[in-house]
């Protein structure tokens, strides 16, 4: 997946991937609580609207593997190398709306490489899945 999509969709699936955060968690990270090893998750936004993580689980640092660092410190160099503000902005500078990237850039690449797209929600679900299959220890997991 991460071989066939675009910048910025291929680093956005790699941190939904690698660390499990939630659809609005990850429209709301900001490169302020990014130290190269963690990420801490501050904010989430969800219909237009800024709000505090679901759980406080969801509030504590989340490890970022080797393979997720080095794209997120690729992205960030691509991006005029910010020192705060949002990671994943949309044209105006609001949170990226992750429904139109799926839309617009995911589901057409991902259905011509023959993967179906069955939304952020399963996808995290079907990841959380496999780490627990992997026997991943639980607070390598979100």
């Amino acid at each position: 997946m991460l071989n066939v999509l675009p910048e910025p969709a291929a680093t956005i699936v790699a941190i939904a991937a690698f660390t499990g955060v939630r659809k609005g968690e990850l429209r709301g990270l900001l490169w302020e609580n990014y130290d190269g090893e963690h990420v801490l998750v501050s904010q989430s936004f969800w219909r237009g609207h800024r709000l505090d993580p679901k759980t406080r689980q969801s509030k504590a640092p989340v490890p970022v593997i080797a393979q997720l660092a080095r794209r997120l410190d690729w992205h960030r160099r691509v991006s005029g190398s910010p020192a705060n503000g949002l990671m994943f902005p949309g044209p105006v500078g609001k949170p990226i709306n992750l429904d139109a990237l799926a839309a617009d850039v995911i589901v057409p690449l991902l259905t011509k490489a023959g993967v179906q797209w069955h939304g952020w929600h399963a996808f995290r679900r079907a990841l959380a899945t496999n780490r627990r299959l992997l026997e991943v220890p639980k607070q390598d997991r979100r």
